[in-house]
């Protein structure tokens, strides 16, 4: 993060500076930024639990994804980022790699249907569940799609009659 405001002049190195952080467990924090221990800024910031599901459309729709190690074929969690009520994205590897989109629209005008849209940026195997928890039924499953992208290949997804209505 860049500190705010110039650097005194009797210092070194060219401004902005960056502060690394260790990882903090969930919670507010504060930093504060001193020279000579006079302050000279301070920063806020909330660090939140990683996120495993995005709930689009109000929350009607729980999305997750998980990913497979090629080598050992084990599966893992993908991290998932909500940008708006209609869509969000997830990443396996690191927060800056974004690996999967997904939204989902509200097409019951059109064709009595949500569209589901999965975009890969990836070619590592994943899964992406999506499940209607409005839709009430006595079977396991019954309200949930699974979508599989298969190892070595990019593959993209486009639905538009996932949840008929």
């Amino acid at each position: 993060r860049t500190a705010p405001g110039p650097l005194p002049a009797s210092c070194n190195f060219p401004g902005p500076y960056r502060v690394v952080l260790v990882p903090f467990p969930a919670g507010l924090w504060s930093v504060e930024f001193r020279f000579e221990g006079e302050l000279r800024g301070a920063e806020a910031f909330l660090v939140r639990e990683p996120a495993f599901d995005l709930g689009l459309q109000a929350g009607r729709f729980a999305v997750q994804a998980q990913w497979r190690e090629r080598a050992t074929g084990a599966e893992h969690d993908a991290t998932a980022v909500q940008l708006t009520d209609q869509s969000g994205y997830f990443w396996f590897f690191g927060p800056g790699n974004v690996e999967l989109t997904v939204k989902i629209l509200d097409g019951r005008g059109v064709n009595g249907a949500f569209w589901l849209f999965i975009a890969s940026l990836t070619d590592v195997a994943y899964t992406v569940r999506v499940t209607d928890r409005h839709l009430l039924c006595g079977q396991p499953a019954c309200g949930e799609r699974a979508y599989e992208g298969t190892a070595g290949r990019n593959q993209n997804f486009i639905d538009v009659g996932a949840f008929p209505q």
